[in-house]
C-alpha cells in the first residue's frame, strides 16, 4: 500500500517536507498524491524532487538506499501513515520536537540520495 504521508528529514535533523502539508499548498503534489505511486520509494523520490525544485536546487538524479553515508546529501524518509504520527508539519516551521516526534512515531523507510 502506498503511504499518503511521508516526512523528509535532512542530515541536520530538520524536517524539510511533510507530504500531507505539501498537498495543502501545492497543486502539483496534490495531483501526485491523488494518483498514488506504485511504492514508497517512488513516492519519496518524487517528494524530494518537488521539494528541491521549490527551493531552486538542481539535482541531476535521485536514488534510494537503506541508509545514508557520510558523503551523501539527501533526506531520511519516514512513513507517517500511523495514528500515532505528529500533527502536520509545515515547511519552515520545524523544531527539534517535531523531528523527535517523527522519529519516534513513524516508520523509517530509507534515504533519498541527491546526485548533483
Amino acid at each position: 500500500m502506498t503511504p499518503t504521508r511521508i516526512v523528509l528529514i535532512d542530515k541536520k535533523n530538520h524536517v524539510r517536507a511533510d507530504t500531507a502539508a505539501m498537498a495543502l499548498d501545492s497543486r502539483e503534489w496534490a495531483e501526485i498524491a491523488a494518483k498514488g505511486q506504485s511504492n514508497r520509494v517512488t513516492f519519496a523520490i518524487r517528494a524530494a524532487k518537488l521539494l528541491d525544485e521549490r527551493h531552486g536546487r538542481a539535482c541531476r538524479a535521485y536514488g534510494f538506499t537503506p541508509f545514508a553515508t557520510a558523503d551523501t546529501d539527501g533526506y531520511f524518509v519516514f512513513d507517517c501513515d500511523t495514528p500515532s504520527a505528529p500533527p502536520l508539519i509545515f515547511e519552515g516551521h520545524s523544531d527539534p520536537r517535531a523531528t523527535a516526534e517523527v522519529m519516534m512515531a513513524c516508520f523509517y523507510v530509507g534515504y533519498v540520495r541527491r546526485h548533483h
